[in-house]
């Protein structure tokens, strides 16, 4: 559904996290219809956070150092990988759909 003026309406919001366990290896942030994510790197981050669209190993993607967020029009959750430089460091999120 569309507003008048273009603007998408949500009818969900959902609030979450994901920690990686394993720094270096690519995690999907989670499963689920969604319209829109906003990602935010934790504050207590020491190192990088990549947001990427595969299970790669390398360092393409975006960046997010801690509190940097980064919004994406996406479908659904699983498209949606995460990959820290330091175990067990991750983001917080807002799904909309």
């Amino acid at each position: 559904m569309v507003a008048q003026l273009g603007f998408p309406i949500f009818t969900t919001l959902t609030e979450g996290e994901k920690n990686i366990s394993a720094a270096a290896t690519p995690e999907a942030i989670g499963s689920g219809a969604i319209k829109r994510i906003i990602i935010t790197a934790k504050e207590a981050n020491t190192g990088t956070i990549w947001v990427k669209s595969t299970v790669t190993n390398n360092t393409l993607g975006r960046p997010l150092l801690p509190l940097q967020a980064e919004t994406l029009e996406i479908s659904n959750l699983n498209l949606i990988f995460l990959k820290a430089t330091v175990n067990g460091e991750g983001v917080t999120f807002l799904a909309f759909s």
